[in-house]
């Protein structure tokens, strides 16, 4: 089969970039051929063959003018819908795989793929289909499901919710509404792929179309990776609680740090350091934040690559995942499962279907330093026996619901029913 995958990045931005990176290799190595539609940026992977489109970054467009123009793009994409007849013309893929293409390479790809009657599958990664800031938050951090229950996106504007911006807000709002009118997605898009159980409720809450045509499956995580992940005997004894993925508002690191200053005030800490891998747009806001509270025993490491993670593992006792938002099946959470290192998570979003408390790890109130500084000192407390039987009980969870063959088995099957679903439309 020849797939055609598509994402906004092509660099190892976060976890959608390392899905759409995985299963491009998994197609392969098992002789599937696999190209890549992509915007073309100074930091992209030599991984191919890629056709690059060009667009401009909207936060990088100078002056109020310069951002008026830019946004003819973020609806409308001409050099994508080039580059997307190039990629059809040239490659002549069996099926298009999306991940996250709106923005940047814009809606307006959707009407190419169309033209050639192509079937398309759709990742979700993300809520954008139902909030035009994709994390069904507003501006202050706060879980917010108004737009969707109004079915509208007036919300988005007078909350100010892209970054407490009325001209982001507008246009982000405009570019949803848009999309809805020109490039409905349960019309252009044939399947869509659901990461957790938790995104694809909530999607079926609001939009039957988009229900009928979905399928829950979990992320993966590559058998090679689990085998270089075994998990350490000794972990009871390390002294490190680590953080790994993106720097943004959304993570909850402004609460993992309070709570980790309570928790050193406690004078129960007995050494442990709290080490922050990743970078992002919030990461000068939490160095300054760290420094301002005093806070001790925090390390800030910046990228981190897959090697260097596994010498972290190697030191971890917990990993923790400290989410604000409907955060759905994160790779920080299925790699630390699979390495046997157990993980404390927020109790939001898809996080809970991954964690089950005493066993994979611990749960927690998202946003409450106070609850995580209780539930650091639970999981800190463990006897050793506890904790190894909580490692044990994270890989099998892992195997069991992360294994790659059998992922790649299901999204065979997708993959098949949506070429089935557009022969059978044009028929």
């Amino acid at each position: 089969m020849r797939i055609l995958s598509v994402n906004n990045y092509h660099s190892l931005k976060g976890g959608v970039e390392k899905v759409y990176f995985e299963t491009a290799r998994l197609l392969t190595e098992n002789n599937h051929q696999v190209a890549f539609l992509s915007v073309r940026d100074t930091d992209v992977s030599p991984i191919g063959p890629v056709f690059f489109a060009e667009a401009e970054s909207f936060d990088k467009l100078g002056g109020l003018v310069g951002k008026i123009k830019g946004t003819r793009n973020f609806f409308y994409n001409p050099s994508a819908i080039a580059a997307a007849e190039k990629a059809i013309l040239e490659f002549k893929p069996d099926v298009i795989h999306l991940h996250i293409f709106y923005g940047r390479l814009s809606n307006s790809i959707l009407g190419v793929f169309k033209k050639y009657n192509l079937p398309v599958v759709m990742s979700v990664h993300e809520y954008r289909m139902l909030c035009p800031v994709y994390v069904l938050q507003d501006q202050n951090g706060n879980v917010c499901e108004v737009c969707p229950k109004s079915k509208n996106y007036f919300s988005c504007i007078t909350k100010k919710c892209n970054k407490g911006s009325l001209l982001f807000s507008s246009i982000s709002a405009a570019e949803c509404a848009f999309r809805d009118k020109f490039y409905n997605y349960a019309e252009y898009i044939d399947r869509f792929i659901m990461v957790s159980k938790f995104i694809f409720n909530k999607h079926a809450e609001y939009n039957q179309a988009i229900k009928n045509k979905s399928t829950q499956l979990y992320n993966f995580v590559s058998a090679d990776v689990i085998k270089n992940l075994e998990s350490n005997p000794n972990a009871y004894l390390n002294k490190t609680i680590l953080y790994f993925g993106r720097l943004s508002n959304e993570k909850g690191l402004i609460t993992l740090l309070k709570a980790w200053k309570l928790f050193k005030a406690s004078g129960n800490d007995s050494g442990f350091v709290l080490k922050i891998a990743g970078t992002g747009s919030q990461e000068n806001e939490l160095k300054q934040f760290a420094m301002d509270e005093n806070i001790s025993d925090v390390v800030f490491l910046g990228f981190c690559n897959a090697p260097m993670l596994r010498k972290l593992f190697a030191e971890t006792r917990y990993s923790i995942i400290g989410s604000e938002w409907y955060e759905n099946n994160p790779m920080s959470v299925i790699e630390s499962l699979a390495a046997g290192i157990p993980v404390i998570g927020s109790k939001i979003g898809g996080i809970p279907e991954l964690i089950s408390e005493g066993s994979t790890g611990f749960l927690f109130e998202p946003a409450s330093p106070v609850d995580l500084e209780k539930t650091l000192n639970r999981a800190l407390n463990l006897d050793t026996i506890s904790y190894q039987k909580m490692q044990n009980e994270s890989e099998k969870f892992a195997k069991n619901n992360f294994n790659e063959l059998n992922h790649l088995e299901k999204l065979l099957d997708i993959y098949n029913s949506a070429i089935l679903s557009k022969a059978n439309s044009l028929n």
